[in-house]
C-alpha cells in the first residue's frame, strides 16, 4: 500500500504539517501570544493546551501551545481561522478577511484561494487540483515532491470542468460559531479543509500533532521502550459515551471528507456520502453516544462497505477503555489492522495469496533466504549448467520506502565514494555454499570487496556460490529502503560489468510481495530500471489530467541528462545521453515479476513498463490500487487512510485509463508455479534460456 507518506506522499499521504516547537522562535511566540489574547467570544471558553509530537530525541512538549474554545459543557474543540493558522502555518498563508469571509491564499502560489463563510456555511475551492498538490508540481495534478534529485518535465496538462468546488459545512451540520467579528470552526474540519495538520489529534487534555507512522514508531528509548507505545500511553484518556453533538458533528465530518476526497465513487456507485451513509444503515451508529457501538460502525463502513485496500485504520480513539494496542483490538474493533481476519473478500483474496506466497518463499528458497524466511534484498546465483545464472542480479523488497531524506542520500551516497565505504552496520552479506545451501553470514564490509569476490571466477571463487546482501545489519529487521537498494544494486552492475569477468546481463526486478510505498521513492527507481519515470495522474474530483516523465539523478552528481532511447517522451535526444552507464540500466535485459500481491506503487510499476517495451513482465496480473492515500483523522482522535480524489492511470490512445485492475503480464505463471519463480537458480533455467 501506499504505506508511507513522508519522504514521498507516503506512499502519499496528502498534508503540509508540522509541529513547531515555539521556544525557539521567541519573536513569534510574542507575536502569537499577541494575537491569541485578542480572540474572545461570549459563548466560548478558552482553554490553553500543551502539544505533544515525536522526534530523534522521542517526544516532546511545547506548553501552552494551542488555545481551544469549547462551547458551556462541549466537547468539541474549536479554533479561530485566522489566529490558529497564523501561529501554525504563517510562513505558509495569506489570510485574509473581509466581513464573515475568510480568504487563505498559499504564499507559495497565490493563484488559488480557499474561502469560509461563516454567514452562510460555504467552503469555496477557487481551484481544487492545485489546494492540494506540492510545491514542486509541474502540472495541477502533479503529487511527486521531491526535486533535489528528481526532474521533471509536463507533457500535457488538461483541467477538467469541475476546478472550482464548494461544500455547505451546513448541510453536514458541522457547528460554526461567529463572534466580535471572530470565525470558530471545529478544529478537525479546519485542518481537513485545508489539507493541513490531519494528524492533529486531542484527547480532550493536549493536542498530539505528528505522522501516522510515530503512532506505530518502533524506536525505543533507553529504557526499552518504543516510541510508539510511549506515544500511545501518553494519548489514552479513556471515557465511555460521547455528547449527542460531538457524535453528530463526527458523523457529518466523516460525510464531509469523503464527499471532498474520496476517490473510488464510481465504484461504489455514489454520488454523495450523506445520502449513501444513510441508506447503507450505518447513519444511526455512528451518530451513537455509546463509544463502542460508534467506532464499531465507523470500522465496519470503512472496512465493509468501502472495502478497497487502500483503506485501513492506524491508530484508535484514545477515549477507548483499553490501552491501543493494534493486535488486541485490531481483533475486537479494526480487523484490517490483524492479517488473520478478514472483513470483505478483498481483503480475504490477498490475505490468503499472501499467505501461500510467503509459505512457497520458505520453501524454495534455501539459497537466497536465511534461515529465519528473510529473502535477500539482492541475490546474485551460482555460475550453473544455464549461463544465464552467471549474469543475471535479483533485487527484491517488499515496499518502496526509505529510511532517509533525499538530501541524506545525495550527500552520503555519490558514487565515487563507494570503493571503501564500510557498509557492514547497514548491510549484511551472504553466501549460499555451491548456490544451494544455507547462506552463511561473510565478513566482507565494503561492496568494492563484495563485487571482487563476486567476479572471481576461480574454481573455489565468486561463481562457484550464490551471493545475497540484506539492506540490514540485522535480518530480523529487513527494512525497505528503495533508495539504497537503487544506489547499491547500480553500483554492483556497473562495476561488474565494466571488470567484464562475470558482467550482469539480466536484471530481475521481483515486486510480487511489494504492498506499494511512496510515489517518489517509486519513481527514483523507475526511472533507473526503465530510464524515465512516465506518470498519469487524474483527480476524480475535477475531472483534471496530467500526463509527466521524470528522471532521477541516480549517481547523485548532479546531471539529469540520462535518458533511455525507448522512453515515451525524450527530455534529451543527445546520442551521448543515452544508455548512460550511471543514471540507468536500460540498456540490460529487464525483468519485472509481479502477482496479486503486487499492489498500489507495487501495480503502478508494471503498468509504467508499457512506456518502455524492452521490459518484460512474469507472474501474476498486479494486484491494484492505483490512487493516493489520503489520510482522515476523525473528531474522536481515530485514524485511518482512505483512497484520495487523485488516481494514477496509463494512457492509451489519448484516453487516460485506470489500472486498478492490474497490469497484464507478458508471460503467466501460475501461484503453483511460484516455486520455479522463488527458485532462483530454477527461475533463470526455465525462463532466462533466451538471455545467456
Amino acid at each position: 500500500m501506499l504505506k508511507k507518506m513522508s519522504a514521498g506522499l507516503i506512499l502519499l499521504a496528502l498534508t503540509l504539517f508540522s509541529c513547531r516547537n515555539l521556544t525557539d522562535d521567541d519573536t513569534y511566540s510574542a507575536e502569537v501570544k499577541k494575537v491569541q489574547e485578542e480572540v474572545t467570544a461570549e459563548t466560548l471558553t478558552k482553554k490553553v493546551v500543551d502539544a505533544y509530537y515525536l522526534n530523534e530525541n522521542g517526544l516532546q512538549c511545547d506548553e501552552g501551545a494551542y488555545e481551544l474554545f469549547f462551547t458551556p459543557d462541549g466537547d468539541i474543540p474549536y479554533v479561530e481561522v485566522d489566529s490558529f493558522l497564523s501561529k501554525w502555518f504563517g510562513g505558509y498563508y495569506i489570510i485574509t478577511k473581509e466581513d464573515a469571509v475568510y480568504k487563505i491564499v498559499n504564499k507559495n502560489n497565490q493563484s488559488f484561494y480557499i474561502s469560509i463563510d461563516f454567514s452562510t456555511g460555504n467552503v469555496f475551492y477557487s481551484d481544487f487540483d492545485k489546494s492540494f498538490i506540492p510545491p514542486a508540481a509541474a502540472t495541477s495534478t502533479d503529487l511527486i515532491e521531491n526535486n533535489t534529485v528528481i526532474k521533471r518535465t509536463a507533457i500535457v496538462d488538461i483541467r477538467g470542468a469541475n476546478t472550482s468546488v464548494s461544500a455547505n459545512l451546513k448541510d453536514y451540520n458541522i457547528p460554526l460559531i461567529y463572534e466580535n467579528n471572530l470565525g470558530f470552526i471545529p478544529v478537525n474540519t479546519l485542518t481537513l479543509i485545508t489539507g493541513t495538520g490531519n494528524e492533529f489529534l486531542y484527547n480532550g487534555q493536549a493536542v498530539f500533532c505528528d505522522t501516522a507512522d510515530n503512532f506505530r514508531n518502533t524506536t525505543r528509548d533507553a529504557a526499552g521502550n518504543t516510541y510508539g507505545s510511549i506515544y500511545s500511553q501518553k494519548i489514552h484518556n479513556p471515557k465511555d459515551t460521547y455528547s449527542k453533538a460531538f457524535s453528530e458533528y463526527s458523523y457529518g465530518h466523516l460525510a464531509l471528507a469523503m464527499d471532498l476526497f474520496y476517490g473510488r465513487k464510481k465504484y461504489l456507485g455514489v454520488s454523495d456520502f450523506k445520502t449513501w451513509l444513510n441508506t447503507t444503515g450505518v447513519k444511526e451508529g455512528l451518530c451513537s453516544t455509546n463509544l463502542i457501538t460508534a467506532e464499531q460502525t465507523l470500522s465496519d463502513f470503512l472496512l465493509k462497505n468501502i472495502g478497497d485496500l487502500h483503506t485501513y485504520f492506524h491508530h484508535l480513539t484514545p477515549f477507548y477503555k483499553e490501552l491501543y494496542n493494534s493486535q488486541k483490538l485490531g481483533k475486537i474493533l479494526f480487523p484490517r489492522l490483524d492479517p488473520t481476519i478478514s472483513p470483505n473478500p478483498s481483503d480475504a483474496r490477498y490475505n490468503n495469496n499472501s499467505s501461500y506466497l510467503e509459505t512457497l518463499w520458505k520453501k524454495e528458497t534455501k539459497s537466497s533466504c536465511t534461515a529465519d524466511g528473510t529473502p535477500m534484498n539482492i541475490f546474485i546465483p551460482k555460475k550453473g549448467d544455464n549461463d544465464a545464472t552467471a549474469n543475471t542480479i535479483f533485487l527484491y523488497f517488499t515496499s518502496f520506502d526509505t529510511q532517509k531524506s533525499y538530501d541524506f542520500y545525495k550527500d552520503n551516497w555519490k558514487y565515487a565514494d563507494f570503493e571503501n565505504k564500510d557498509v557492514s552496520q547497514i548491510m549484511s552479506f551472504y553466501k549460499s555454499e555451491n548456490g544451494t545451501g544455507d547462506l552463511t553470514k561473510e565478513s566482507i564490509t565494503t561492496l568494492s570487496d563484495f563485487v571482487n569476490t563476486v567476479s572471481d571466477l576461480s574454481a573455489s571463487g565468486g561463481a562457484s556460490h550464490g551471493w545475497g546482501i540484506s539492506l540490514s545489519s540485522n535480518t530480523s529487521d529487513n527494512t525497505s529502503d528503495t533508495i539504497l537498494l537503487t544506489v547499491v544494486s547500480n553500483y554492483i552492475i556497473q562495476e561488474l560489468n565494466k571488470g567484464n569477468t562475470r558482467p550482469i546481463k539480466n536484471v530481475i526486478l521481483d515486486l510480487s510481495m511489494n504492498g506499494g510505498g511512496a510515489c517518489d521513492d517509486e519513481t527514483f527507481m523507475s526511472s533507473w530500471f526503465l530510464g524515465q519515470s512516465n506518470w498519469h495522474f487524474v483527480n476524480n474530483k475535477t475531472g483534471s489530467a496530467s500526463s509527466l516523465a521524470y528522471i532521477a539523478d541516480i549517481n547523485f552528481d548532479g546531471n539529469y541528462n540520462k535518458i533511455n532511447q525507448y522512453a515515451a517522451y525524450s527530455i534529451s535526444k543527445k546520442t551521448s545521453d543515452i544508455n548512460d552507464p550511471y543514471d540507468t540500466i536500460c540498456n540490460l535485459n529487464r525483468f519485472c515479476i509481479t502477482s496479486l500481491q503486487s499492489f498500489s506503487c507495487g501495480n503502478i510499476f508494471p503498468a509504467q513498463i508499457c512506456f518502455a517495451d524492452t521490459v518484460k513482465k512474469l507472474g501474476q496480473r498486479s494486484g491494484g490500487g492505483t490512487c493516493a492515500v489520503k489520510n482522515i483523522i476523525m473528531p474522536s482522535g481515530t485514524y485511518f487512510s482512505t483512497s484520495s480524489q487523485f488516481q494514477f492511470s496509463t494512457l492509451i490512445n489519448g484516453s487516460y485509463v485506470d489500472i486498478d485492475n492490474g497490469a497484464e503480464v507478458d508471460v503467466a505463471i501460475s501461484p503453483m508455479d511460484f516455486t520455479n519463480v522463488y527458485n532462483r537458480a530454477e527461475f533463470c533455467k526455465q525462463y532466462l534460456e533466451a538471455y545467456k
